[in-house]
């Protein structure tokens, strides 16, 4: 637990530490100014998970179980829930499934847009790579419809603005000039009287996310977290209530500037919510699950359930220093009929920071 003199109350923050020894080091970085009596304070420190003895019964976490006695709860395998009766994992009935955390199989949805993604080769000299298409992991649907098949020699994506490509390599533009990324199309220098800000694009959310960018998903997940679809990100699908698919993105400001994510929606407000954070403070977005329309993305999958919104542009400030974003997806709720359609996502096609 610490409190900063920033903010207006005391923070718990949470830090999950792998197995054996671990060094947690606690650093105060002042931000330049000269003015006022900027300080960090700790108040509390504690960890699970060693051989000192227990103050207490926790419940178990949202998708986790144990049996009496337990000192650690665990959840079944792929395919299995947990037989509270026996206290022991149970098999899914045949064209059913249940991933690790889940309480309940269900039936397995059909195969829909959703559920592949394109996977592409390296980028080659001369500028072509192959394409084909795989099944996201894990995969829960059957039958419905068949991967696309594989291309040779496509176009390599043209590298972001503020880069040039050079062979099959995107560099960056060196300092006062700027470039679009086009293939052949070498950076050029300001002209006096102006000048090139320092800044970043990210238009393409491929399979592996971009560097600085980390998800996971925890409870119910139909999906190990956030994919990439190419030219946006999702937030999974078939997730089940209760869980929380989360996307962080780590950005080192050298100068005070400002994100700029490009968003839009496709939920039910009775269903699930997207929330995002900027160094664990909420960030108010301009629309949400509450006021979304009916206006389908043009270039994106069709929403499967809920209404879909327009894409968003949402302005964050940010100072100098790291900052840390994260992006939250929560299912809290399950249509009423027991029948899960595929879980609505927010889409994130863009992002731009200095």
């Amino acid at each position: 637990r610490f409190y900063v003199s920033s903010q207006l109350s005391w923070v718990w923050a949470y830090i999950d530490v792998p197995e054996g020894w671990a060094e947690i080091v606690f650093v105060y970085l002042r931000d330049g100014a000269v003015a006022g009596e900027d300080r960090a304070l700790i108040g509390e420190v504690g960890w699970e998970g060693t051989s000192l003895a227990d103050t207490s019964c926790s419940a178990c976490p949202i998708g986790k179980q144990s049996v009496a006695g337990s000192d650690r709860c665990s959840s079944c395998e792929d395919g299995q829930v947990f037989h509270v009766p026996t206290g022991q994992c149970k098999a899914c009935a045949p064209n059913h499934y249940a991933l690790p955390g889940m309480t309940t199989c269900l039936p397995r949805p059909v195969c829909t847009g959703v559920d592949y993604a394109a996977v592409f080769g390296e980028c080659k000299a001369s500028g072509k790579r192959d394409k084909h298409f795989e099944w996201l992991d894990p995969r829960v649907c059957e039958g419905g419809i068949n991967l696309p098949p594989a291309h040779a020699d496509v176009t390599c994506a043209p590298c972001e603005p503020g880069q040039y490509r050079q062979g099959a390599q995107c560099l960056n533009c060196p300092p006062g000039h700027y470039g679009h990324g086009s293939v052949d199309e070498p950076c050029e220098i300001c002209a006096a009287g102006n000048h090139a800000p320092l800044e970043r694009h990210i238009s393409k959310f491929e399979q592996q996310l971009p560097d600085g960018f980390t998800t996971g998903c925890v409870g119910s997940c139909g999906s190990e977290g956030w994919r990439g679809h190419g030219m946006f990100l999702d937030s999974g699908a078939h997730h089940v209530a209760p869980a929380a698919s989360w996307l962080q993105f780590s950005v080192h400001m050298k100068y005070p500037g400002a994100l700029r994510f490009l968003f839009s929606l496709s939920c039910d407000e009775k269903l699930a919510m997207l929330n995002v954070s900027v160094d664990g403070h909420h960030e108010p977005l301009t629309i949400d699950c509450r006021n979304t329309t009916s206006h389908h993305v043009s270039g994106t999958p069709p929403p499967p359930d809920g209404h879909h919104s327009e894409k968003t542009w949402h302005h964050v400030p940010l100072s100098r220093g790291t900052h840390t974003i994260r992006w939250t997806y929560y299912r809290h709720s399950n249509p009423e009929s027991g029948h899960r359609p595929a879980s609505p996502w927010p889409h994130l096609p863009n992002f731009h920071h200095p």
